[in-house]
C-alpha cells in the first residue's frame, strides 16, 4: 500500500511538473519529458531550472543570477551548499565584506532583512536563523562564487575564506556540474520554445563558467595553451583579439608575464588560422 501511494505522488507530481501526460492506458512523457530523460538530469533540478526559464520566456529576457540561484536548489549542488554552511560566520563574513562590483549584481535579489542578518552574523552575534533562511544563504554562497569565478577573480582569493572546508576539489566540482546543468537549461530552453538569442547567451554563460573569465575574454581563452590567467595577461598588454594577436611577434609576446616562445609561436599561429578561416 505504501509503495503504491508512492508511485501514485510521485505521478501526479511528474504530471503537474508537465513531465508526462495522462492517457487512457496509462502515462506517456511529453516532449519536455522526453529531453529531461535524454540529459538524464534529476527531474528536481531540472524543475528548479525550468521555472527560471518560464520567466525569461514570459518576460524575453535572460539574468544570470536567476540561472544561478536555480541551479543553487538544485539536488546536485546542495552538498556544496552544505559545506559551505559548515561555518556560517565566515561565510556571512565572506558575503558582507564582497568587492561592491559583485554585490551590485544580486543585491536586488537578497531581502534587507537577511541582509541585516548577515552583517550581524559575520560579528559572531549569535542569531536565530530559519532552515529557510539558512538555505538561502546557502544558495547565496554559491552564486557569489560562480560570479568571482566568471568574472576572473584567482581562485585562491576566492577560497581562502572557506579553506579547509572548502577544497580546491569541491570548486572545480562545482563549476563542472555549474557547467553542465547550464547546457542542460540550454537544451531545455530549446524544449520550452525560447528565442534563439536567449539561448546563445545562455551558451556564453556556460562557456564563461566553464573558462572562469568575463564575456570578452572568451576569445583569447579558447586559444590553446592560454588558461584564463594568460587570457588575462594578453588583454591588460592590448592583446584583446584574435586579429591583434596575428599581427604580433613572438619576440613581443615573450616580453609578457607567463609566456614562453613555444606558446608565443603557438597563439600566434592559431590567431592567423582563425582569422584567415573568418574571412573566407
Amino acid at each position: 500500500f505504501i509503495l503504491e501511494e508512492n508511485i501514485r505522488k510521485i505521478l501526479n507530481e511528474l504530471s503537474r511538473w508537465q513531465y508526462i501526460i495522462s492517457e487512457d492506458s496509462g502515462f506517456r512523457a511529453s516532449k519536455l519529458g522526453k529531453k529531461i530523460s535524454q540529459l538524464y538530469v534529476d527531474p528536481l533540478s531540472a524543475k528548479e531550472i525550468i521555472q527560471v526559464l518560464q520567466e525569461w520566456k514570459k518576460k524575453d529576457i535572460m539574468n544570470p543570477i536567476e540561472l544561478f540561484f536555480g541551479i543553487s536548489r538544485t539536488p546536485d549542488i546542495s552538498p556544496f551548499k552544505l559545506r559551505l554552511l559548515t561555518n556560517i560566520y565566515n561565510l556571512a563574513k565572506f558575503l558582507v565584506n564582497l568587492p561592491s562590483k559583485i554585490f551590485q549584481v544580486f543585491r536586488n535579489d537578497v531581502p534587507q532583512q537577511l541582509l541585516k542578518k548577515l552583517e550581524e552574523i559575520s560579528t559572531n552575534i549569535d542569531y536565530g536563523l530559519d532552515p529557510t533562511e539558512e538555505d538561502f544563504i546557502g544558495s547565496l554562497g554559491v552564486v557569489v562564487l560562480l560570479l568571482l569565478w566568471i568574472e576572473g577573480y584567482p581562485v585562491k582569493e576566492i577560497l581562502a575564506p572557506f579553506s579547509p572546508n572548502f577544497s580546491g576539489g569541491d570548486f572545480r566540482e562545482l563549476i563542472r556540474l555549474s557547467e553542465w546543468l547550464i547546457y542542460c537549461a540550454k537544451e531545455l530552453g530549446g524544449t520550452l520554445g525560447l528565442k534563439p538569442s536567449l539561448i546563445k547567451k545562455m551558451e556564453t554563460l556556460r562557456k564563461r563558467v566553464a573558462y572562469g573569465v568575463p564575456e570578452d575574454l572568451l576569445e583569447l581563452v579558447q586559444i590553446p595553451g592560454i588558461g584564463r590567467v594568460r587570457a588575462k595577461i594578453l588583454a591588460q598588454h592590448g592583446y584583446d583579439s584574435l586579429e591583434k594577436l596575428a599581427q604580433t611577434s613572438v619576440s613581443a609576446l615573450t616580453n609578457l608575464p607567463g609566456i614562453g616562445e613555444t606558446i608565443a609561436r603557438k597563439v600566434i599561429e592559431y590567431a592567423k588560422q582563425k582569422t584567415i578561416r573568418s574571412s573566407i
